[in-house]
């Protein structure tokens, strides 16, 4: 019995230290739900501020996933906000954007520039594009059944060779704007400021460049010579802008259209009919659509040339044919924090390579002022 009885005890003594331990249980479960609620409370805080920056960038669904993972808008975004690149560092202690921005990039000029969405638009990774020019057609000829068949005229073809220049577009950023990041889609904001910058820098060359370290013009041309020269040296009438119909050939009425500066097409606008005073330019007919004239889209080219002696005023013609752009898929940023620090700024310098140029000048053709 007195085994039994020294067993007992000790089951006693151990039912009592487990009583003990289980009496703090409570209080124990009882700091642990207060730390919990504590974190659940910061977990939602952080998940609205996640889905305001998403509202403010307007990206939903998956596309939110996909953005905030890519190594590359992690990179760039640290770059921006630190000045620090986990990678993809550039040569002078740059940023070098990877082909999958600098594509967003040129994607957002496209929605930016009229020039960009009906030019010819290609990618390359060499200094110099070469792009294949159709100089002839081939001949043709007309035989019986089993007669032999006589040798035509080859196609004639040619190589443009475009090279391909540097861009710099410059954005400002404040440090107040840097520092609020949580609320911000940095990503989105920088990559949309840098198209605005670059659009107006090429929009410039594409149109009126003269070739030496910028893009070739389509209005400085010199390739393109199907002309109509006005009466005036400041004034258009309605026959000469229809008669660069004429100067073109059938084949280029599928895509052709006229392009000009806004304050031609003012003049354009006025233009009426002798007998009836009717308007002859077509308003046009939904949101979105080119007005015409002539039956042919009018667009506007913001870095067109006004209206002045010896200009060349109006195009028109297919511009896909007519006109290549060429995007060299590398840029770089450098993030200079001295120089605007007065002005509690950081300087984002961004060097974008591209080149342009007229391919095909028969699709094209203008009308010029007279001297």
């Amino acid at each position: 019995m007195s085994e039994y009885s020294k067993e007992l005890q000790g089951l006693t003594e151990e039912f009592k230290s487990i009583a003990t331990e289980f009496h703090g249980i409570p209080e124990q479960f009882k700091q642990y739900k207060q730390k919990t609620d504590e974190l659940s409370t910061k977990m939602d805080a952080l998940a609205e501020n996640v889905e305001l920056s998403m509202k403010r960038a307007s990206i939903t669904g998956g596309a939110q996933d996909e953005i905030l993972s890519m190594p590359e808008t992690k990179s760039m975004m640290q770059f921006v906000k630190k000045g620090v690149a986990q990678e993809l560092n550039g040569p002078s202690g740059g940023y070098l954007v990877t082909p999958t921005l600098a594509q967003r990039i040129v994607g957002l000029q496209k929605d930016l520039d009229v020039f960009r969405q009906y030019a010819n638009t290609i990618s390359i990774g060499t200094n110099m594009a070469q792009v294949p020019i159709e100089t002839s057609k081939p001949g043709t000829s007309w035989v019986g059944e089993i007669e032999e068949r006589p040798e035509t005229a080859n196609v004639g073809i040619g190589l443009g060779n475009i090279p391909v220049n540097t861009a710099q577009a410059t954005v400002y950023i404040s440090r107040d704007l840097l520092a609020d990041g949580a609320v911000v889609n940095f990503e989105n904001w920088v990559l949309s400021q840098l198209a605005w910058a670059l659009s107006d820098a090429e929009g410039q060359a594409f149109v009126k460049g003269d070739g030496f370290k910028k893009p070739e013009g389509l209005f400085t041309s010199t390739a393109i010579t199907q002309t109509v020269t006005t009466a005036s040296a400041t004034a258009i009438t309605a026959d000469e802008v229809i008669d660069l119909w004429g100067e073109t050939t059938q084949a280029t009425d599928r895509n052709a259209a006229y392009y000009m500066a806004k304050s031609t097409a003012l003049k354009l606008r006025k233009l009426k009919e002798s007998g009836t005073g009717a308007y002859l330019w077509n308003p046009s007919l939904a949101q979105g659509m080119d007005p015409t004239f002539n039956g042919f889209p009018v667009r506007i080219l913001a870095n067109a040339p006004a209206v002045q002696a010896s200009a060349r005023t109006i195009a028109f013609g297919d511009l896909q044919n007519t006109y290549t752009i060429v995007d060299r898929m590398d840029m770089d940023i450098l993030r200079d924090e001295i120089t605007r620090a007065s002005y509690n700024q950081v300087k984002y310098l961004v060097n974008k390579r591209v080149g342009g140029g007229v391919v095909q000048p028969k699709s094209m053709a203008m009308l010029v002022q007279h001297a």
